[in-house]
């Protein structure tokens, strides 16, 4: 039996299509960092924007003069991309490199066949399950196992589309532009002074207002309570009455 499956094998093998082998064994991503100085950067970055592919990210300083562009472009493109970049200007810096992901596509394929297998299993447990614990049981792991299985399509697919699309880095450099610097007018120059002596007058009379109204006016309602009710009790308070007697009356008539 393993003899047979063995044959199997072999003649799969040698029946595979040339090119699809040949693909698996150079499955490559690029990746090129090129610097590139240039007289006028906005209009290279025209012209880079022109170019087969898309910028996924980029950013350009025109008064300082220099700005780079990270560029998606489809392998099959990349060469002439390259070219392109040379006759834009002039070339100060080109590093290219390349990964290649077969293994790790042939490890994640591996480690996907195991989980659709397993899926398999699954379901059939869950076609004779008899028991609502084993249900949950069943479907609890099947969710684990539908889970991976996308993890692993998706960086299977990630890996594939990096292969199809290599990444340019463009950094470009060129001429500052000077820029003229207007000189100042006379309200441009007494302007800002004006208007920072008007707000710190209006901030010192907000200050004496809260003062006043914190401070001075309940001193004054204060004192004048005070003082009227001084006054009040003055007038309500009793006076003393001298009674003479009759006989010191009559003396003093005598004398």
């Amino acid at each position: 039996m393993h003899k047979k499956i063995l044959i199997c094998i072999v003649l799969a093998m040698f029946l595979m299509p040339t090119k699809a082998y040949a693909n698996l064994e150079n499955y490559l991503i690029h990746h090129h960092d090129i610097s590139i100085f240039v007289d006028d950067v906005e209009e290279a970055f025209s012209q880079i924007n022109s170019l087969a592919g898309f910028n996924s990210s980029s950013s350009i300083n025109v008064r300082h003069g220099h700005g780079f562009a990270n560029r998606t472009v489809e392998a099959q493109y990349v060469s002439g991309v390259l070219e392109t970049l040379g006759d834009i200007g002039e070339i100060t810096r080109s590093v290219g490199s390349s990964r290649n992901v077969f293994a790790e596509i042939s490890e994640l394929q591996s480690e996907l066949a195991v989980r659709e297998a397993e899926y398999q299993r699954i379901m059939y447990l869950m076609s004779h399950a008899t028991t609502i614990a084993d249900m949950t049981t069943i479907e609890r792991r099947l969710r684990t196992v539908l889970s991976n299985m996308e993890t692993l399509t998706g960086r299977i697919n990630n890996l594939n589309s990096q292969i199809q699309h290599a990444v340019v880095v463009i950094n470009v450099s060129g001429t500052p532009i000077p820029v003229e610097i207007e000189r100042e007018g006379f309200f441009s120059q007494v302007g800002p002074a004006f208007v920072s002596s008007y707000y710190l007058t209006v901030n010192g009379l907000q200050i004496l207002l809260v003062f006043l109204s914190y401070v001075a006016v309940p001193s004054i309602v204060i004192g004048a309570a005070g003082y009227a009710s001084f006054k009040i009790k003055k007038k309500l308070k009793p006076r003393k009455i001298e009674v003479k007697e009759e006989g010191e009356e009559n003396e003093k008539e005598t004398e």
